[in-house]
């Protein structure tokens, strides 16, 4: 006589061979948690996967959509200090000549030179110690609604100071924004962006006069190897990186507008390291251009409550990390939220399509901001 066991562990057979797919569900889940556990002393054990607070299963799910294969080497740690890699191209960087700078090699005095300077800017130009107001725009401020991830933001430790190598460092000449005396000056302006900066091309008329080296996704992290056709006064380029198109062309300013599609993609400090970069790259090509670093728009209160990713505290986060590259005489920071924003730091809905990106007839009002936050730095700019 066949025991109780005997005819349960049956039944259980005859189950699973009536349902496979719950075996093979059931052995690919064991192969998840094996996997994920794997992770935890390997590609999953710095702080993008905390083990801890999410299921193995989870953490496994998530490495693989980031591309990131448990048996894979651990990350390393990056550091905000380290010096970038330079383009493979032989460039003496001249940039910009400092007033003490040009008395010493004119042999005039430096009064004569901070006086010129001022003409030239339409009183724009500035010497002193200290960076006056009106210099850099405020990063503005938004309400933490207490869901933003943590790793997604600034390391606990970590710090963003000015620098003081010679791209970024800060001398006694600074400039106050001010408004453009009509769009002649964009002629020789490159906006580089995601599809933000394409709804400027869409809805705005900067593209008559300024090239858009802009997509849909672009990532800061892909600019390296990117390849797109830039759009401009004469319709669009043929398809090229940037870094091709910054060795073809002389350009006398450079509008960086780029971070939604990298705030699920490790934290503040890697946005910076890559935003720092950048700048480094564009200042080898382009040593004489002004480079305009733009805060990222914030998103409306519906998604900065809800979303533990795109969100408004993330952003100002990041906002404030890449302000501080800002040097106030060739490097300058501007943040157009104030125009969009409630007194909560909140996109305004009614602005909004999506919550994220802009109604096509509001692009005017960010178009209006960069035409009246621009910097008049010298003769050749006006």
């Amino acid at each position: 006589m066949k025991s109780f066991k005997d005819i349960k562990m049956k039944k259980f057979i005859l189950v699973c061979k009536k349902v496979p797919l719950l075996v093979m569900v059931g052995i690919f889940l064991i192969f998840l948690f094996v996997m994920g556990i794997i992770g935890k002393y390997r590609a999953y054990s710095k702080e993008d996967y905390n083990f801890w607070t999410t299921s193995s299963v989870e953490t496994m799910i998530q490495g693989l959509h980031d591309g990131v294969f448990p048996w894979d080497e651990p990350k390393k740690e990056e550091n905000f200090q380290v010096e970038v890699e330079k383009p493979k191209k032989e460039i003496e960087i001249d940039g910009y000549l400092s007033a003490e700078a040009e008395a010493e090699e004119r042999n005039v005095s430096l009064e004569s030179i901070i006086e010129q300077r001022k003409l030239e800017s339409n009183g724009t130009y500035v010497y002193g110690e200290s960076q006056p107001e009106g210099v850099n725009s405020t990063v503005m401020e938004a309400i933490d609604y207490g869901i933003c991830d943590p790793k997604y933001l600034t390391p606990e430790g970590v710090t963003y100071e000015k620098l003081t190598t010679p791209v970024f460092e800060e001398n006694n000449d600074y400039y106050l924004q001010t408004k453009a005396e009509d769009d002649s000056y964009f002629d020789d302006a490159l906006f580089i962006g995601d599809s933000r900066s394409v709804g400027l091309v869409d809805y705005g008329d900067l593209d008559t006069h300024a090239i858009f080296f802009a997509q849909e996704s672009l990532s800061i992290y892909d600019l390296d190897t990117a390849t797109l056709q830039p759009v401009g006064p004469a319709g669009k380029l043929e398809e090229q990186t940037l870094l091709n198109l910054l060795s073809q062309n002389e350009f006398g300013k450079v509008y960086i507008c780029l971070g939604v599609n990298e705030l699920g993609t490790g934290d503040t400090l890697r946005f910076y390291n890559a935003f720092k970069a950048l700048i480094e790259t564009i200042r080898v090509y382009e040593p004489d251009a002004i480079i305009y670093i733009q805060g990222m728009m914030h998103v409306t209160q519906s998604y900065s409550s809800k979303d533990s990713i795109y969100n408004n505290t993330s952003i100002v986060d990041k906002n404030k990390a890449i302000s501080t590259l800002a040097n106030g005489h060739d490097i300058f920071y501007l943040d157009m939220n104030e125009t969009v924003c409630d007194e909560n730091g909140n996109l305004i809905a009614e602005l909004s399509t999506d919550g994220v990106h802009l109604l096509g007839k509001n692009y005017r009002i960010w178009e209006d901001y960069i035409k009246t936050h621009v910097i008049v730095r010298n003769e050749k700019d006006k």
